[in-house]
């Protein structure tokens, strides 16, 4: 069997982005997986899709976390009491109750947590987000 360089780097790099979101998660809910996350987006990110421990809820009520991969804003989830992660840091912007953005930057995954949004949402991270949390949106 053959498998070529690219193809196993798209499959690191699934397997990263699964890691990366089951973190997020875990950090933001504090307690162990299952994750119940509201996707609202076109395309379901590769870190979501075949994850094991993110169940993904059609109703963003039933959610703990709203997961923001559109580009189009939607007031209805900024009237939930939900934190939002957004896939986009402009949309971090935009969404008030957003209380982080992960996305891809020159071939890079990048976390940005805003200390002020997650004080108001009452979430607490690890030490080991230290290094990802902001005092201001740049």
């Amino acid at each position: 069997m053959f498998l070529s360089s690219e193809s196993l780097a798209s499959e690191h790099a699934a397997q990263l982005e699964q890691k990366i979101f089951t973190r997020i998660l875990q950090a933001i809910t504090h307690h162990r997986e299952p994750y119940y996350v509201y996707y609202h987006g076109k395309r379901l990110p590769v870190g979501l899709k075949n994850n094991s421990k993110i169940r993904l809820v059609g109703n963003p009520e039933a959610a703990e976390v709203i997961i923001i991969g559109s580009s189009r804003f939607s007031s209805r989830f900024s009237a939930l009491n939900k934190p939002i992660l957004t896939l986009d840091y402009e949309q971090l912007k935009r969404y008030a109750n957003a209380v982080g953005a992960y996305f891809w930057q020159k071939g890079r995954p990048n976390i940005v947590m805003i200390r002020s949004r997650l004080d108001k949402a009452k979430i607490s991270l690890p030490s080991d987000f230290d290094r990802y949390i902001d005092n201001t949106i740049w």
